[in-house]
Formats: structure tokens, C-alpha cells, sequence
């Protein structure tokens, strides 16, 4: 990934299967449910290993639009997974991400991410720069929120 721009990088291992938290971040369509600056999503395109989303975004009063380009590969046994985002339209003048999924055994997995993207817009680089560190624990404790929504039952035995 390019050096410019904001970059968020985090990891964290969860109590889940690796191919459970890989379906949560590859369900886009369920982001507005649960990541509470996504404001709507809409698949355009989808095959076996890529799919393109028209995306709406919205922090206070800002609102913006961009089409994200996907590929990925699912986590199999051991075999760690991925799922890589782009998008050079809209709000961004850059946006990547990359998720890592690295089975640990025990249904533990080690989630890895990293986001770099500038913005068009002033406004918006100025305002995401004062809240990035905030942004980046609130990325992953909506995904590991969501992970305990959807499947926290089974880890307490329901």
C-alpha cells in the first residue's frame, strides 16, 4: 500500500473460526446493521472471488458515495484467508484495506487489518485525520461485536 494518506492497521485474536469472521466482513450488504457510518450498500457485481459495491458513507453532517472493488479468498482448514478492498472514486482519491484471516486452532483466529485511503476533500481528510485513532477501535470492535451478535451463542453453549 502506498505510504500517503491516513493508515489504520490493527489486529486481534478472536474465539471464532476463521471462516466465520471472513463471512462477516465479506457480507457488505449487512454493513449499515452494524458499522454506523455506513449508510447503505449496494452489490453491483458479484462471481467467486470478487464483487463490486456501491457504497454510502456519513459522519455528522458529511455524507459521500464510492464504488468499492473486492477480491477475496476464503479461509480453508488452516489456510489463512483474505479479503482486499479498492476504490479510487467518489469521496476517496485512494482507499485500500486489506483483512487477514489466520486460523490459530481451537477456533481462534487471528485478525489482521489495514486501511489506507485519502480523501478529495479537504473538510474530510481534516475531520477523519482527529478521529482516526478512534476510528481504527471502533472498525474492529463493531466486527468482533457483530462476530459475538451472530455467533456468540454458540461460544456459551445455546
Amino acid at each position: 500500500m502506498p505510504a500517503w494518506g491516513n493508515r489504520l492497521v490493527g489486529e486481534e485474536v478472536l474465539a471464532f473460526a476463521a471462516e466465520k469472521l471472513f463471512s462477516i466482513v465479506l457480507d457488505v450488504e449487512r454493513y449499515p446493521e452494524f458499522l454506523p457510518w455506513c449508510k447503505d450498500v449496494r452489490v453491483i457485481s458479484r462471481d467467486g472471488s470478487s464483487l463490486v459495491a456501491e457504497v454510502v458513507a456519513g459522519f455528522l453532517s458529511l455524507k459521500g458515495g464510492y464504488t468499492s472493488h473486492v477480491s477475496f479468498c476464503s479461509p480453508i482448514g488452516n489456510q489463512q484467508g483474505w479479503v482486499k478492498v479498492r476504490s479510487t472514486d467518489g469521496v476517496f482519491r485512494l482507499l485500500q484495506s486489506e483483512w487477514r484471516f489466520l486460523p490459530m486452532g481451537n477456533e481462534k483466529t487471528l485478525v489482521k487489518f489495514r486501511i489506507n485511503f485519502s480523501f478529495r476533500q479537504k473538510v474530510l481528510q481534516v475531520t477523519f485525520d482527529v478521529a482516526a485513532d478512534v476510528a481504527k477501535h471502533r472498525i474492529m470492535r463493531a466486527f468482533r461485536a457483530r462476530a459475538y451478535e451472530l455467533f456468540g451463542a454458540e461460544k456459551l453453549g445455546r
